[in-house]
């Protein structure tokens, strides 16, 4: 018995390909109008099948398996801008400052804020810790950061910050340091002043001389990091240094040569202010990539920060420019 004409199933009749189609075409739904080779078009909604395989391709499973294995693991690429390679568990950066309400008193709120973009815009999280007099010192940071301030300063946070030098001396041998002014002053083994004198807590090997005739103006300086441009507003000498961060070649009073600051593995010093780090991006970056890699990360600078440094160029051009103003000493 022939079950097609039993069941009124409509004749068979050959495809294109070769194999059998429905005599009647395809079902309305999913016909649709002649293309310009005189194929059907899909309606509006409707997805075109795919086509059988031809001779030769390979069956869609294996292809679809042989994808799959491309959502592996790829190959390792060289970091581009923005990148933050992490090779440990931890989470963020941690920078802490000693000592803001009197060590933070000429601009150092502005190298934190930099320090922190740098390091955001560029994929790495980071959280900011401040220790004041009287708190506990906490965990080990990836970045220690100390400002500016008077003698009277250095008083009031001394006793406190004698109370954890042991701590703060075993971080210092593997942690990242910036101090400027009077922190780095803290740091030095002995503070000598005419009205008397305070022991350091001894983390650098030198002695800061308080009382010496006062500087005020701009400055520039050439470092291991490059040009370094600030404002120097301090009567402080260092000797016994092994390490400068800097020589000063130029001054309110025309060309110079003499050091600045304090240079070690792990500490960077200096009595330049500005505040130092917005107007020197290069030095940003080396203390950002320093405090990076202390958390178990890659720090690459982002492209985005070149609008900073940008403004950084025209605002240290413009201090070089009128590097012999006189400003008023502050007696």
């Amino acid at each position: 018995m022939d079950l097609r004409r039993a069941f009124r199933l409509p004749r068979p009749r050959r495809c294109r390909d070769g194999g059998e189609g429905l005599a009647g075409g395809p079902p309305a739904q999913l016909r649709g109008s002649a293309g310009d080779d005189g194929r059907a078009e899909p309606r509006e909604g409707h997805r075109d099948h795919a086509r059988p395989a031809r001779a030769g391709e390979r069956p869609q499973a294996l292809v679809r398996e042989l994808r799959a294995d491309d959502a592996g693991p790829q190959a390792p690429r060289l970091p581009r801008p923005g990148d933050a390679t992490v090779t440990d568990a931890t989470a963020d950066v941690r920078i802490l400052q000693l000592y803001p309400d009197e060590l933070g008193v000429t601009g150092d709120a502005g190298n934190l804020d930099v320090l922190r973009t740098r390091l955001e815009r560029s994929g790495i999280p980071v959280t900011v810790e401040t220790h004041r007099v009287g708190d506990e010192l906490g965990a080990e940071p990836d970045l220690v950061v100390i400002g500016n301030g008077p003698l009277s300063a250095l008083r009031r946070v001394h006793a406190d910050a004698v109370a954890h030098r042991e701590a703060l001396a075993a971080w210092a041998s593997r942690t990242p340091f910036f101090a400027v002014g009077a922190g780095l002053e803290l740091l030095c083994t002995r503070i000598e002043d005419p009205s008397g004198g305070l022991d350091g807590l001894a983390i650098v090997s030198a002695v800061a001389h308080r009382g010496r005739p006062r500087r005020v103006g701009y400055a520039i300086a050439e470092s291991n990091d490059g040009r370094i441009t600030g404002f120097e507003d301090q009567a402080t000498e260092l000797t016994g240094v092994e390490t400068p961060f800097a020589t000063i070649v130029r001054d309110v009073t025309g060309a110079v040569s003499r050091p600045d600051g304090i240079r070690t593995e792990t500490v960077t010093g200096t009595l330049l202010q500005g505040p130092l780090l917005p107007l020197n991006p290069v030095l940003a970056d080396r203390l950002a990539a320093s405090a990076a890699e202390h958390a178990g990360m890659r720090y690459v600078p982002a492209a985005s920060l070149k609008e900073f440094d940008t403004l950084a160029d025209h605002a240290t051009d413009l201090m070089r420019s009128h590097v012999a103003s006189v400003f008023t000493t502050i007696q």
